[in-house]
């Protein structure tokens, strides 16, 4: 998996707002996916209705089934699960898009998306004591605990997508969560990993890299960066109704002492790491623009603060079919905006692996350095697999003048270039198929976005110049009373009769 994470804060009317006065918008549609505090398609039921009619998102709704939005995850079994769940059972699932990786859908290239359920309660994945966000992950003591109602995951969703058909349009960040309760203050991020993580029961989380258990960001002497290193997204409230969200790069020190980044602005905010060598350092965009849209399930106005739940339903103490009221937050970002996109940087491609794990945790207060309570995780992104083109194709005649080449193997969402040395195309050269004029030899070039690097396949197409037999089959003799009828072979040729 590739992806193709984050909060938990709750409010219907006021914006969320950044520490240093970067702000969301209260719910929105971006890259046609609701951030609205619902988890199903075609529609909205917070945030004054910003969800669109053909809006997609987690669930497909499938009791008003109008529209022309999907949901993305994917929701086999549910009724195994529901039955489970309803039974008591405490066991954590998760479950991926219900699309291929990469797929084009309705103008937007959906890149992944991930679900998961967690244990509840008595919590089979947890942070046991004294761990933190700086620390190296694979010195993290995790195991089995009671968690708390307000730092309790119960369910994790993300998706990442592009806000168009183009490598270069906009990639876009999406993070729900819910909890088993909703009063006192807490925290919840989505960490995203460079490097493939993973958890064991017995030896605990891997580690993230080298630049204390992580892969920190690197800078050009100009200030522009070279290369991306891990992320975090956080989402953090203290019971006031006023969320508070920001982001945060894994970085040396020193240079966030005396870089002067060219892609966002460096906050005042630095958390070291148990070296003091790295840390997480916040950004915020660049002209202090707007980078998103965050929104909780609070009632208002005669709206009902309960909404739907997953199809297996979800934990509120025990279990229920809907999320009550501040109990589910979501939340939209534009990577790109904060120059968290490889297509912005040179040498890259929108194919580079930008991510290839998230772990989704909570924290015990609003503080960045606070004790780390609850994980679900990691999960690691699909990769935008480039598969090797294969041309299939027939031999011209004088019959068929005209032939067809197709390519198989790509998925949905592949880039073509055709090309010829020797022959004639007659149509698009950037379809999956063409249609040929002449013999000649023929390559096609695909990709799974623009800008990335091209496999290739090439095929000659000969044409068939033999003149052909035309056989009667056996002589017949007859007089000026017999009949008979002659026919030619092969069937597939014109002849000329005299």
């Amino acid at each position: 998996m590739k992806l193709k994470l984050i909060c938990l804060l709750f409010f219907i009317t006021a914006q969320l707002s950044i520490v240093v006065g970067q702000s969301f918008e209260s719910g929105c549609v971006m890259g046609n996916f609701g951030v609205d505090a619902d988890i199903l398609s075609n529609g909205s039921q917070y945030g004054g209705g910003v969800g669109i009619p053909n809006s997609d998102d987690w669930f497909k709704d499938e009791v008003n089934n109008a529209g022309l939005g999907i949901g993305i995850i994917d929701t086999s079994d549910w009724e195994n699960m529901l039955a489970r769940l309803q039974n008591g059972e405490n066991f954590s699932f998760s479950r991926q898009m219900n699309i291929e990786p990469n797929s084009l859908v309705a103008g937007r290239r959906v890149i992944d998306a991930i679900y998961s359920r967690d244990y509840v309660n008595n919590d089979v994945t947890s942070f046991v004591t004294g761990n933190k966000n700086g620390d190296d992950p694979s010195q993290w003591n995790t195991g089995t605990s009671i968690v708390s109602n307000k730092t309790d995951i119960v369910d994790a969703f993300g998706h990442l997508r592009r806000d168009g058909l183009l490598g270069t349009d906009s990639l876009l960040l999406f993070v729900g969560f819910s909890r088993t309760g909703s009063n006192g203050s807490s925290n919840v991020d989505a960490e995203l990993f460079v490097n493939e993580m993973a958890h064991d029961a017995v030896t605990g989380m891997t580690s993230g890299g080298p630049d204390d258990g992580h892969i920190a960001w690197s800078f050009n002497p100009d200030g522009s960066t070279q290369t991306i290193g891990d992320v975090i997204v956080a989402a953090s409230y203290s019971g006031s109704g006023i969320p508070v969200a920001e982001i945060r790069i894994w970085m040396r020190k020193t240079d966030w002492e005396s870089i002067i980044p060219t892609a966002f602005n460096f906050t005042s905010q630095f958390e070291n790491s148990s070296t003091g060598n790295f840390g997480y350092a916040e950004i915020t965009p660049l002209g202090g623009s707007t980078f998103g849209c965050g929104i909780g399930n609070e009632g208002s106005g005669g709206i009902s603060g309960e909404t739907t739940g997953p199809p297996w339903g979800t934990f509120d103490g025990t279990w229920e079919a809907n999320y009550s009221e501040k109990h589910f937050f979501e939340i939209g970002i534009n990577l790109t905006k904060l120059g968290i996109d490889p297509s912005q940087i040179p040498g890259a491609t929108p194919c580079d692996d930008i991510f290839k794990s998230v772990l989704f945790k909570s924290r015990s207060s609003v503080s960045f350095s606070s004790s780390l309570k609850d994980f679900v995780g990691p999960f690691n992104f699909k990769a935008l697999a480039n598969n090797q083109p294969y041309i299939v194709g027939d031999t011209l005649d004088c019959a068929n003048p005209i032939g067809i080449l197709n390519q198989e193997s790509p998925g949905n969402g592949t880039t073509f270039s055709w090309t010829t040395i020797d022959g004639l195309i007659l149509s698009d050269t950037t379809q999956e198929s063409i249609t040929i004029g002449s013999p000649g030899t023929y390559i096609v070039f695909s990709s799974p976005l623009e800008g990335c690097d091209f496999l290739a396949d090439t095929i000659y197409v000969p044409i068939d110049t033999l003149s052909p037999i035309a056989s009667t089959q056996n002589d017949t003799f007859f007089n000026c009373a017999t009949q008979i009828d002659l026919q030619a072979f092969p069937d597939n040729l014109y002849y000329y009769w005299e």
